[in-house]
């Protein structure tokens, strides 16, 4: 079931809970919608990511996962070699200062380059968590950093996610009680669906909500995937963004 806004707020409130209870894009937007400012440590051993939150929006993600490094994401994503990576973390490592200033000051990448692959680097460690479907969650006691300049949009993330990354039986799960039933979009949604990037199949889609489809008239109206639909469906139901057209009119 996509949960309501009670449950949401009480799941904002919980202190620690279960990935298969609430997974992960869930957790999210209970989090984002009630705007909350902490640290969240979610773990399946032996990895762990550690999510600062200000007012709901992530900010940074420490991990312990090799790939999550940014060295090891711009290795992965061919933009340094593994012996840059090598020498410059040595040379960040001595002289105690962030991976980030290595890069620059050696010429690798430019202020605007970094601060653009940091933000990459986050919505990459954020968008693996989609994927989890073990693993616990609790808030914890760490300090908070200074407030940071990267922001993640949040909506956008969660779209991203569910769409490309969530497992098949929890898409199905969260819109199997929506099948048969007319769909709409709702009339005053959290946020601007002009905030979202999407496909021209996806904007089709809001279009056969806007007319009050069904499930099964939706594949011919948007000439998506029925798997593209349902995950869609799921990720727009999260956000508040659609609704059972019964419950529309009751707005």
């Amino acid at each position: 079931m996509i949960p309501s806004r009670d449950e949401l707020l009480e799941l904002s409130l919980r202190r620690e809970g279960n990935l298969r209870e609430a997974p992960f894009g869930v957790l999210l937007q209970a989090l984002a919608v009630h705007g909350r400012t902490l640290v969240l440590e979610v773990g399946r051993s032996p990895l762990v990511k550690k999510i600062v939150l200000e007012s709901g929006v992530p900010v940074d993600c420490r991990s312990n996962v090799v790939q999550d490094t940014l060295g090891g994401f711009l290795v992965a994503s061919g933009r340094l070699s593994a012996e840059d990576n090598h020498a410059c973390f040595g040379r960040a490592m001595a002289q105690g200062v962030p991976m980030g200033e290595v890069l620059v000051e050696r010429g690798f990448l430019t202020p605007v380059e970094l601060f653009r692959v940091l933000q990459q680097n986050l919505a990459k460690k954020l968008l693996d968590l989609f994927t989890w479907r073990e693993g616990a969650f609790r808030l914890v006691a760490d300090e908070l950093p200074p407030q940071s300049a990267l922001k993640i949009r949040v909506p956008q993330l969660i779209v991203t996610g569910i769409t490309r990354f969530a497992p098949q039986d929890e898409v199905n799960a969260a819109v199997g009680p929506l099948v048969g039933r007319p769909l709409a979009l709702h009339p005053a949604p959290p946020f601007a669906l002009a905030e979202l990037r999407l496909t021209s199949g996806q904007e089709r889609l809001v279009e056969a909500l806007g007319r009050g489809a069904r499930m099964d008239e939706m594949a011919p109206a948007s000439g998506l995937a029925p798997d593209d639909i349902t995950r869609l469906l799921y990720a727009f139901g999260l956000l508040g963004v659609m609704v059972p057209a019964a419950m529309e009119l009751a707005t």
